[in-house]
């Protein structure tokens, strides 16, 4: 019985403290950016691909805010991958990300640096797509966003600023991508346990104006779960 108790309260103990770790990192919709209303801003996808979550963005919606916002670094992509429909952006720890490591135990060793070593250098890879996410990564989860005109071009300021610049503020190609018509830039700021791939794309989207916890965004299973919670968006 002694053991029971023991394992009783270290349960509770347990449950008290990831919903604590939700709540303090935990925040609300913002009622003048999501839900969107009417059919005016970008229709985005996130899309998860069982570890690792990104977006999914029309090219012509990443252009036409482009140019309206005056962001060149997004200028400067769009117009790199103009001959295709949709882009698919992700950003995560330059190592581990062009490694694409299998789950052995090297590629353990390569989380845990990119997770527990200071100041990991990031890069973003951009990939063309000819269809919608949906079609292209039929074995990904992809759960589609509407955001509203005013979420569409805070999520493109964010992406503009995720891309490093050179002194000339042109973006920074760091060579071919990992499928794909695709490329890896230089991005910030730096990777780690506090700031995931995961982490990244959950900011992108509070900074939409949804509500949503960056600890359950720790792992893109809890990142698509909070979103069908607060928000009901479902693949």
């Amino acid at each position: 019985m002694r053991v029971l108790g023991t394992y009783a309260r270290l349960a509770a103990a347990c449950a008290l403290a990831f919903g604590l770790a939700l709540w303090t990192t935990s925040r609300s919709s913002n009622p003048a950016l999501f839900p969107a209303v009417g059919n005016e801003g970008w229709h985005i996808s996130l899309i998860d691909h069982g570890y690792h979550a990104g977006f999914g963005i029309l090219r012509a919606d990443l252009a036409d805010a482009a140019q309206g916002q005056g962001l060149a670094p997004l200028i400067e992509v769009a117009e790199r991958f103009r001959a295709y429909d949709w882009l698919k952006i992700g950003w995560g720890d330059e190592q581990f990300y062009r490694a694409t490591p299998a789950l052995d135990m090297a590629g353990l060793k390569l989380a845990a640096r990119a997770l527990f070593a200071p100041d990991n250098p990031t890069v973003l890879h951009v990939v063309g797509l000819t269809q919608e996410p949906g079609a292209v990564f039929r074995h990904a989860h992809v759960v589609p966003i509407a955001l509203s005109q005013a979420g569409s071009q805070r999520l493109a300021d964010y992406l503009s600023a995720t891309f490093a610049t050179g002194a000339d503020g042109r973006v920074l190609e760091a060579g071919r991508g990992i499928y794909g018509p695709s490329l890896f830039f230089r991005a910030r700021p730096a990777y780690g346990l506090a700031h995931t791939c995961n982490h990244w794309v959950a900011t992108g989207l509070r900074e939409a104006g949804m509500g949503l916890s960056m600890f359950a965004a720790t792992l893109s299973w809890g990142l698509r779960q909070d979103l069908a919670w607060r928000s009901g968006l479902r693949e």
